[in-house]
């Protein structure tokens, strides 16, 4: 017997539902807490910067490189004291981006003893996950993404109780805005979805 079409259309609609639901969540939540403007951010503790791809030659992408100079425009700021690179590590260690993070920032003059390396940020959630073990509870920071990825990852970092902020570090057009906006989408209701059944309290600490 075939089910009726209304059961047909719940099934689909609700998935939907719930997608919608969690991006209004993530998005409103952390609207008040996300700038574009450094004089609008509140002096932290740390910019947290996350992960994304880096080239052979541990060479940054370009949207990487957007999120470690807004890091560093805002430790010569006097935002933030220190910084904490966080990334994805495999092959072993062949492929590591905190490790490429760190070095593109001392090699534009930011100190060693400012920066903290997390090699086990392969995704955002673990990211925020890890800075937290690493500063403790209710610590105060400034998370450096692209728009598209900044309310997720404000809204991680809060849930996994620190004191966060989100910094806009977009100063391009984005030629995959579109195809980010999709993906993103999505990965706000999974992370939702994730916060919701198991506590971002458990994690690894970034090494100095």
């Amino acid at each position: 017997m075939r089910p009726p079409a209304s059961a047909i259309v719940g099934a689909l609609l609700g998935p939907v539902a719930f997608v919608g639901a969690a991006n209004a969540l993530v998005v409103a939540s952390t609207r008040a807490a996300r700038t574009a403007r450094v004089d609008a951010l509140a002096p932290a503790d740390v910019a947290v910067v996350p992960g994304a791809r880096v080239f052979p030659g541990d060479v940054p992408s370009v949207p990487l490189r957007e999120r470690l100079l807004a890091a560093a425009e805002l430790l010569d700021a006097g935002v933030v004291a220190r910084v904490l690179v966080s990334g994805a590590r495999r092959d072993a260690g062949r492929y590591d981006e905190a490790r490429a993070m760190a070095a593109f920032l001392r090699e534009r003059g930011v100190p060693a003893e400012r920066l903290l390396a997390d090699a086990h940020g392969h995704r955002t959630i673990a990211t925020m996950r890890n800075a937290r073990a690493a500063l403790g509870p209710e610590a105060r920071v400034v998370v450096c993404t692209q728009a598209f990825h900044l309310a997720r990852a404000v809204f991680l970092a809060r849930r996994a109780g620190l004191d966060a902020a989100g910094y806009e570090v977009d100063r391009r057009l984005d030629p995959f805005a579109l195809q980010n906006a999709a993906r993103e989408a999505v990965a706000r209701a999974v992370a939702v979805a994730e916060v919701a059944l198991a506590p971002l309290t458990s994690a690894r600490a970034p090494s100095r």
